[in-house]
């Protein structure tokens, strides 16, 4: 008896983790900084550092293999929907920046 019980709390336990029933709640997931188009357009060639920052928030991403690169990504998951994401990748030059790709 006592097996039955464990595996039917074993069963129980593990249909908490299927998402496809419909009536379980799948919150909105954002991570990253959020990138604004009106700020992006703001970027010009030769900012330094801090101004970036100032602008666009301090990176969540740092490149530890290429430090002169900095990397500003956004992904939003809306509830069971697909994952939506942004990247805008920045290359700087001591502390000036040189390239801005999206």
């Amino acid at each position: 008896m006592r097996i039955v019980i464990i595996v039917l709390a074993a069963l129980l336990l593990n249909a908490c983790s299927w998402s496809n029933f419909p009536f379980l709640y799948k919150p909105n997931i954002q991570q990253g900084n959020v990138i604004e188009e009106n700020h992006v357009a703001q970027l010009k060639t030769g900012m330094n550092q801090d101004e970036v920052n100032y602008l666009l928030g301090t990176p969540v991403l740092v490149n530890i293999i290429n430090p002169t690169e900095t990397q500003y990504i956004y992904t939003m998951k809306i509830g069971k929907g697909a994952m939506s994401e942004q990247k805008l990748i920045l290359t700087f030059a001591g502390d000036k920046l040189v390239d801005i790709q999206k």
